[in-house]
């Protein structure tokens, strides 16, 4: 609880007392030592930037996956009612080669 104190107070531009905690004057520390050091913080930064660009990725290809799936099930139910794959390539507007690799992925 005193961390989230003290992290609420740092953005109020107040100060919290942190001197009966070893772990917050540690905390503390680090936090001053980055300030004070620029490319630290450079560092820190693009660390960060690059985590949001991963995990944008990584949502990306969850989407896609996700996406591919559909288009299979979507596939192998026309096939069960009789269409053809030209058929079925024409009525959700993939390539023919694409319907078939989407069968293919069963």
């Amino acid at each position: 609880m005193d961390f989230l104190r003290y992290i609420r107070v740092g953005y109020k531009g107040e100060r919290y007392d942190i001197s009966e905690s070893s772990y917050l004057q540690q905390i503390d520390k680090a936090v001053s030592e980055i300030k004070e050091d620029s490319g630290r913080e450079m560092e820190y930064m693009t660390l960060a930037m690059k985590m949001m660009d991963e995990r944008k990725e990584a949502f990306e290809q969850g989407e896609s996956k996700g996406r591919t799936k559909e288009q299979i099930k979507i596939v192998n139910r026309m096939l069960s009612c009789g269409l053809s794959l030209e058929d079925i390539s024409d009525m959700i507007g993939l390539e023919l080669e694409e319907v078939k690799k989407l069968v293919g992925q069963e």
